[in-house]
């Protein structure tokens, strides 16, 4: 088991594609620098004690993010699925699981618009 927090210095490995982090003790935010990060196609900090607000991935390629049973809390962002994929106006998303945070309001249009390849929401 990992106890902490996520360092920033992560996000600023180059050829960062896959971070799994699931089960864990680890607390505090999702540093800026992950969410920025180019190369990543998986991200999974599932069960752990994450707070904040849910995240927008840049990833162009990013094809599972994993936030389940965290304490993230606020709306799912308007732009959750601007990822900059491949092609304009569309995401490589395919998993997005948010389940068992306190995050309220409704899916954005942008989930069904831009989110053509999800094949699981939860």
């Amino acid at each position: 088991d990992y106890i902490g927090t996520i360092p920033s210095e992560v996000g600023s490995l180059d050829d960062l594609a896959y971070l799994y982090l699931s089960g864990n003790n680890i607390h505090g935010i999702i540093p800026v620098t992950i969410t920025q990060q180019n190369q990543l196609v998986h991200f999974d900090v599932g069960e752990n004690i994450i707070r904040g607000e849910v995240p927008i991935f840049k990833s162009p390629i990013i094809k599972v993010v994993n936030l389940s049973r965290n304490h993230l809390t606020g709306s799912i962002p308007d732009n959750i699925g601007d990822t900059g994929g491949s092609e304009a106006g569309t995401s490589p998303l395919e998993v997005f699981d948010l389940n068992s945070n306190s995050v309220s309001g409704t899916i954005p249009e942008s989930v069904g618009k831009m989110m053509t390849n999800l094949m699981e929401l939860d």
